[in-house]
């Protein structure tokens, strides 16, 4: 097992664990058309869970919330003056050079927890349902790993599909990565997209984690209780696998050496 590489930033401030989450699942393919909506309506038909489905994806939420935290990890940048040494430092502080003061280490990780728990959690609760997780396809290994440092009994899914299949799947379409201007149109760019955030998986190797393919899931190779048993759900229903919902109109097109450059 690697460990996390938030593991030395909590030891750093002697942050203990944040409370578990009744195990949130997240659920991170490769590229669109991987068949993660397919593996969305596998686990949540136990009734257990809610898997919000890439919620407010354009903009980029959770890649930015991974972001702003990479700086955390660097060495040699905190530094305990840039702290109050207690809640005394907070008074008086016109007399005092405070022009770099901050909250501390453990207000800025439970910060991060609010707003996932307000944003993902809370609308799950209200509708009487125990768990929430999500599925994306914008999401590498790095994203996952801030998510397991805010969830620490979070599991997660990595599904990868066959490129060309995929991408004879999602060609014809263009769909925004990140707004304003990351949009996904040519079979380059979803090539990229594909190999960054599969390459990126292959890097995870906490038991937390779960690699599939998509085609051993509809040729049943992978048994749906062992995906049920690693999310810590009840039977899964192999009913989704006889309903095909492709969620967009236009029939896959086959690559060949000229459709698939465009």
């Amino acid at each position: 097992m690697t460990a996390s590489p938030y593991a030395a930033f909590d030891a750093k401030w002697s942050l203990a664990p944040l409370p578990t989450a009744n195990r949130p699942v997240f659920l991170f393919a490769s590229a669109w058309r991987a068949g993660s909506t397919l593996l969305q309506r596998l686990i949540c038909s136990t009734d257990e869970i809610v898997i919000w489905g890439e919620p407010y994806g354009n903009a980029g939420l959770l890649n930015a919330l991974a972001a702003s935290s990479r700086p955390l990890l660097a060495e040699d940048w905190l530094d305990p003056r840039h702290f109050p040494a207690g809640p005394e430092a907070l008074h008086g502080m016109s007399g005092r050079w405070v022009a770099n003061l901050y909250p501390r280490p453990e207000d800025l990780r439970a910060s991060y927890r609010a707003q996932l728990d307000r944003w993902l959690q809370a609308p799950a609760q209200r509708a009487g349902v125990p768990r929430f997780g999500l599925k994306e396809v914008r999401c590498d290994v790095e994203t996952a790993q801030f998510l397991h440092w805010i969830y620490p009994d979070a599991r997660f899914v990595f599904l990868v599909r066959n490129p060309f299949d995929a991408w004879s799947s999602f060609k014809g379409v263009s769909w925004v990565h990140t707004a304003p201007d990351r949009v996904v149109t040519t079979a380059a760019e979803f090539g990229a997209l594909w190999q960054h955030n599969t390459s990126s998986f292959l890097r995870w190797t906490d038991r937390a984690g779960l690699m599939l393919r998509h085609e051993d899931i509809v040729t049943g190779k992978i048994p749906l209780v062992g995906i049920g048993a690693h999310c810590g759900l009840k039977t899964i229903s192999p009913a989704p696998l006889k309903r095909r919902l492709r969620g967009i109109d236009k029939p896959p097109v086959q690559p060949t050496p000229r459709s698939w450059a465009r």
